[in-house]
């Protein structure tokens, strides 16, 4: 029995030396897996800390200087870091952070109009953020980040022609604005973004035409804005904000028929980036939109008659824009915006019968634009470019005697169809639509083929006539006088060329000029 109890003594006293071994071993591993987990959570904090940083100070400053390709690599680098987590770190806030990176992407997507692949990442975006914020509707960071894909989700549809879907994503970006003040109050982020949310809205009021609504908006929104920079002075968003509001203006007093007015706000949305440029001179995107101010401006000029103003403008807007793509050859838009200066200045130039010096700038800018439409073919704008390019080299042929005006001028048209297809409202294709068709019939009666010289002017007026009627818009006038008379129509135009002659409009196509003196004749006539 002695015998039994001690070996039972020494199994207990080893299985006890064991079980603390163990016990230990395991206390130590616990602690080591403790230190681990630790120093993941610190690494992943550092890593985070580091992605907010690329996502956040160092985008903005890479943005003001306009460098795409850096844009590009911060945010594939933090996708490739969300890609590399284990899903069960996929926090909430990381989650956050990746509707933020996808977001971004899509931004540099859009500068470099390749609107699938942005329009891609905003819905990625977007289904990360409407499932963040379903979970906490209450979270500020959530609802802008929701509110961000929403707004960009509405932007490329409309720059794709598609204005049904981004009226409907412009109206989700107001909710999501309302609700973020809800959420948070009246802070100075959820302000800009609900009066944002109202400002797209107001642009869609001036592409449907809505005048008077949308300058009501714009204006509400320029007191707002006014209010906000009375708190905070020194805010270079705001002042940029108030620029872009008075271009806005500018744009409805112009298709209003007020030039005098668009002329006073499209200067002061040059003066204000002026302003902004002397503090920020390294900023991009000011000098984009001085450019714009230019043209602008020498668009409304040009209306008017003051054509070598407007020469000047133009050339300076094209010198600012060859300064950007030349620094960042990547982005798209400033391409594209560079040869609408050049279009500008040669439809000016064949304006005042100098087709010499048009030649060269109409060659490179169709060729250019060519190559962006395959590039991008779902851009009403570029294919308007492109259809705008051809129709005044069409008019560049006629005015050097060349035989082969017909074959530039039929480009034009199939791009004008095209145009009408994809972007029924727009009356910008409106109006190239129906121009190249003018032109077309012009040249067709002057080959002694009557019939389809009426089959285009024909054509145009179905176009134009629903949209002329009670319009100030010399897009929609203009074009609708010129066919009206072309089908001998002469008292239905005359009413559309007295509106536009007290508006104070100068046609720039010479043709345009003598068919409406011509129609003004008739009418003093006994």
């Amino acid at each position: 029995g002695t015998v039994v109890s001690v070996r039972q003594a020494i199994r207990a006293t080893r299985a006890e030396q064991v079980a603390r071994a163990e016990r230990d071993a395991a206390n130590a591993a616990g602690r080591a897996e403790a230190r681990a987990r630790a120093d993941a959570q610190r690494r992943q904090e550092q890593a985070e800390d580091l992605l907010t940083f690329m996502l956040g100070d160092f985008r903005t400053e890479l943005k003001k200087v306009g460098r795409l390709a850096l844009l590009d690599s911060v945010g594939d680098k933090a996708l490739a870091y969300f890609a590399a987590l284990d899903p069960r770190d996929l926090t909430d806030t990381a989650l956050t952070r990746q509707a933020k990176a996808l977001t971004q992407i899509g931004e540099t997507r859009m500068d470099e109009a390749r609107y699938a692949d942005a329009a891609a990442a905003f819905a990625t975006a977007y289904a990360r953020a409407a499932a963040l914020a379903a979970r906490h509707p209450r979270d500020g960071d959530m609802l802008f980040e929701r509110a961000q894909a929403e707004y960009w989700l509405g932007f490329v549809a409309r720059k794709r022609g598609d204005f049904a879907t981004g009226r409907a994503w412009y109206t989700r970006y107001r909710d999501s604005a309302v609700a973020l003040v809800v959420a948070e109050g009246e802070t100075f982020r959820a302000q800009r973004e609900r009066t944002s949310g109202y400002h797209n809205l107001a642009v869609l009021d001036l592409e449907d035409r809505n005048l008077g609504s949308a300058k009501n908006g714009f204006l509400a929104e320029k007191a707002s804005m006014e209010g906000m920079l009375a708190a905070k002075p020194g805010d270079t968003q705001l002042q940029f904000r108030l620029a872009d509001i008075a271009s806005w203006l500018g744009t409805v007093a112009e298709r209003n028929g007020a030039y005098p007015e668009a002329l006073k706000d499209f200067a002061e949305m040059s003066s204000r980036l002026e302003a902004l440029a002397t503090t920020e001179p390294n900023q991009a995107r000011l000098h984009s939109k001085l450019a714009d101010s230019r043209i602008f401006r020498g668009d409304v000029l040009a209306l008017m008659g003051r054509r070598t103003e407007a020469v000047a403008l133009y050339a300076d807007a094209k010198a600012l824009l060859d300064r950007l793509t030349a620094q960042d050859i990547a982005n798209r838009q400033w391409q594209v915006s560079a040869l609408n200066a050049r279009l500008q200045l040669a439809n000016v130039l064949l304006a005042d019968t100098d087709a010499q010096s048009a030649a060269p700038i109409l060659a490179e800018t169709h060729h250019k634009l060519e190559l962006f439409v395959e590039a991008e073919p779902s851009s009403p704008l570029f294919t308007r470019r492109l259809a705008s390019a051809w129709r005044l080299e069409a008019r560049r042929r006629i005015a050097t005697g060349q035989r082969d005006a017909g074959e530039a001028v039929a480009q034009a048209v199939k791009l004008g169809e095209t145009l009408l297809k994809e972007a029924q409202n727009d009356d910008w294709a409106a109006w190239e639509f129906a121009q190249g068709n003018i032109l077309a019939g012009r040249i067709a009666n002057d080959q002694n083929r009557p019939d389809v010289a009426t089959r285009h002017w024909s054509r145009a007026l179905e176009v134009l006539l629903p949209r002329a009627t009670n319009s100030h818009d010399w897009r929609l006038l203009d074009p609708a006088a010129q066919a009206l008379v072309l089908l001998g129509r002469t008292a239905e135009a005359q009413p559309l060329i007295a509106r536009l002659r007290k508006f104070g409009y100068h046609p720039l196509d010479p043709s345009a000029a003598s068919i409406f003196d011509a129609a003004s004749t008739k009418n003093q006539q006994p």
